[in-house]
């Protein structure tokens, strides 16, 4: 299928679904939310060919198995699902439904705790299908095993709103056994015992965006990299040059930022938590480059919550007016990032990186 056949006619499924929910009664509009969630899920896990890491993982698929040896990387968690799948003589595409159906799951939990009018379950899970830039369902197709961390952490944000840190570390812990880098987030609890006030926050965004602009944020991360060790084979990807732009993404999340973040009352327990995390996604898109950059997915579908906590409690004159706006901003970028991706991996190896053409593969039987 083209792109024509494909991601714009998942946008227009997307507005056409919820122009249907308007004419619905509020308790039966979940109901197209989970229809709407079961379709792209599926699509997603019979996909073929298509996302950063697909080829890669297929590589992996083959090399893992637990009964011969435990390998260093990837995490434990995937060398047993490839060795159990592979165990019941089925394929490498098994493990890719796995995962999507794992998000879909968590996606669909969080829909439901957050969005406290069930009408907004369905905006929910329309923003999560039709966003890009590392926060919905087309990244969740590029770093599937990350996204599967990133789905959980955004359930477990409740219990920081909840202050059940107890809770919320143990989620953490569960998300790190999917993608290491999860463990990063265990810093949250602290962080938000120091009461940080919002204009703090706003003045620090301000110099991220700065920084952003001078060699600071590429010294920077080159000396992290030297310093820990970590993803050493990414220092040669540092940009030297500061002046090709910081793109479409760090501005999307900017704007963004600064309209919720004045909305959000910091009083409140559950808008001050979303309010810091929508801070830190925003610090963090200007300062950091890849391959740590992708740490700010952990933060960025909290704007949906944002989104849902805004409608929810105020009640805006022209609020259908403000949901067609936002559904409408989100689409396009959910067609750039794709266009995006189909160029921006010309110097990728991976024959799966940048691909968009989309064509399904429903063999799921044993690949050997």
């Amino acid at each position: 299928m083209n792109i024509l056949e494909t991601w714009v006619g998942i946008v227009l499924l997307v507005i056409g679904i919820n122009i249907v929910s308007l004419f619905m009664i509020k308790k039966e509009v979940p109901i197209l939310a989970w229809f709407l969630l079961v379709i792209v899920t599926i699509m997603s896990a019979v996909r073929n060919n298509i996302g950063e890491d697909y080829s890669s993982y297929i590589e992996l698929f083959f090399l893992c198995d637990v009964m011969d040896d435990i390998l260093p990387y990837p995490e434990i968690s995937f060398q047993i699902l490839s060795t159990i799948i592979k165990k019941a003589e089925l394929g490498y595409q098994c493990v890719f439904a796995f995962y999507s159906v794992a998000i879909a799951v968590f996606i669909w939990k969080s829909a439901k705790v957050y969005a406290k009018d069930r009408r907004y379950i369905l905006l929910f899970i329309s923003l999560w299908i039709i966003s890009a830039f590392d926060m919905g369902w087309w990244f969740s197709m590029n770093v599937v095993r990350q996204y599967l961390a990133v789905a959980i952490l955004l359930y477990a944000y409740r219990y920081l709103i909840e202050n059940e840190n107890k809770k919320y570390i143990i989620w953490c812990l569960i998300a790190a056994f999917i993608h290491i880098s999860a463990l990063v987030m265990l810093v949250l609890p602290l962080l938000l015992k120091i009461h940080i006030s919002k204009g703090i926050y706003i003045i620090l965004t301000c110099v991220a965006i700065v920084l952003s602009f001078t060699s600071f944020k590429y010294i920077w991360v080159g000396w992290i990299i030297s310093q820990l060790g970590i993803y050493e084979s990414y220092i040669d990807f540092v940009p030297l040059d500061t002046n090709v732009g910081l793109g479409l993404s760090a501005w999307f999340f900017l704007f963004q930022f600064l309209f919720l973040v004045t909305q959000l009352d910091w009083r409140i327990r559950d808008e001050y938590v979303i309010g810091v995390l929508l801070s830190l996604c925003t610090i963090m898109k200007f300062v950091l480059v890849r391959p740590y950059s992708r740490i700010v997915a952990f933060f960025s579908a909290v704007f949906i919550i944002a989104w849902i906590i805004l409608l929810y409690k105020n009640k805006i004159r022209q609020k259908t007016l403000l949901i067609t706006s936002v559904v409408f901003v989100y689409s396009v970028t959910f067609l750039y990032g794709i266009n995006a991706a189909q160029t921006g991996h010309d110097t990728d190896l991976r024959a799966s990186a940048g691909n968009i053409t989309y064509k399904a593969n429903l063999s799921f039987g044993d690949d050997r």
